[in-house]
């Protein structure tokens, strides 16, 4: 199932009652009938959603396939951080084996004419790190040093073109996943974080921070200048009048505005 926002679902129905509203006061100015005018302005307001959604969903739908490649490329280098480097390169070797002419060392993996050095760690790897494996791997005399690592400092990077009778190549995180893990089909580890549960509180402290005034606020002024539209407009003026307080209290109450939307 998929999850929504709370900010997703605050911008959904602001916006939507914004088109709503909008439609409303243009229609009725020209049809005096209110049942009509009310029809019409949901019709459009229905069309206005469904054509916002079909072009952010293709939108979003290239960034949501890249999240969840950045969520499998962590979890599985995380699940390396979590293992010996004999594990790691037993792990790479039965993927390779498969389709390469592949052999194992202490150290690394010879993969046709390639040497394959996996180096996970919590930190990003150094320009010190790069020379050590290159002054250990040039030893087998190979035609290009692959590095798997889950980050690399710009130092790493720089000292790849520092050494120039190989090339060395680093793979990081998500290039890994990319040029190794997916298309070698590497098990993606089930390292799920338990999210902590939110209260009544949480969501209050969302609704009214200072971070909402904006919305409000024009939602407010709104509603006041449909007021002088509209035949009924005492609903109108009583609506405003409650988003305008809404509006100065998000903005100077401390109680909700020490905490951030982040909890959200």
């Amino acid at each position: 199932m998929k999850n929504f926002k709370l900010s997703n679902i605050f911008d959904f129905v602001f916006g939507t009652s914004f088109v709503f509203f909008v439609s409303f006061v243009w229609i009725r100015f020209f049809v005096h009938d209110f049942w009509l005018t009310l029809f019409l302005s949901a019709t459009i307001t229905f069309a206005t959603v469904c054509i916002y959604h079909i072009l952010k969903t293709k939108k979003t739908n290239n960034q949501t396939t890249k999240k969840d490649d950045i969520k499998k490329a962590t979890a599985i280098c995380n699940n390396f951080l979590l293992c010996t480097q004999k594990e790691v390169l037993a792990t790479f070797y039965k993927k390779f084996d498969v389709k390469y002419q592949t052999k194992l060392t202490n150290n690394f993996l010879i993969v046709n004419d390639k040497i394959l050095w996996p180096c996970y760690s919590t930190q990003s790897i150094t320009d010190k790190e790069i020379f050590l494996i290159y002054q250990v791997a040039k030893k087998a005399n190979p035609n290009k040093i692959i590095i798997t690592c889950k980050n690399a400092s710009q130092s790493a990077i720089d000292a790849t073109h520092i050494i120039g009778d190989k090339k060395i190549i680093i793979l990081q995180c998500i290039e890994t996943y990319k040029s190794i893990f997916l298309p070698l089909k590497f098990d993606v580890p089930n390292l799920q974080v338990s999210k902590p549960k939110k209260s009544f509180n949480t969501y209050l402290s969302f609704a009214l921070n200072n971070q909402r005034t904006k919305n409000y606020a024009i939602v407010s002024i709104f509603l006041l200048v449909a007021s002088y539209v509209l035949r009924y407009n005492i609903y109108y003026l009583i609506f405003s009048t409650l988003t305008a307080g809404l509006a100065v209290y998000s903005h100077f109450n401390k109680k909700y505005n020490n905490t951030s939307q982040q909890i959200i």
